[in-house]
């Protein structure tokens, strides 16, 4: 019953919920961005061993957002959280255009 009433009020009301899978490359900044809309302030990371799940909700949109850590471990990981879809566009900042010729195999 309480699924079906937030249903009908966040549809009144105009929210909605977006999933997103943040991939990329080690030291990428993924985990930062993460937490840094999460908490809205600046924040200082570790490497992420596996993955954040996180939550949160920004005016009346509901994030959930997955960020998978980018090892070279850990990428031949990577199709099983968007299989059935479309892989995700390849995009890369200048201190990794050296590890592109290993992207297109993962």
């Amino acid at each position: 019953m309480g699924n079906i009433m937030s249903s009908f009020f966040g549809k009144l009301m105009g929210s909605r919920e977006v999933r997103i899978l943040m991939l990329g490359l080690d030291a990428a900044g993924k985990t930062t961005i993460l937490y840094t809309l999460k908490i809205q302030r600046d924040v200082t990371t570790i490497p992420t061993v596996g993955f954040n799940v996180e939550t949160f909700s920004i005016r009346n949109i509901k994030f959930n957002v997955w960020d998978v850590g980018g090892q070279d471990k850990i990428r031949p990981l990577w199709r099983h959280y968007y299989s059935g879809k479309a892989p995700p566009p390849g995009l890369f900042s200048g201190p990794h255009l050296d590890m592109t010729p290993d992207c297109p195999s993962r």
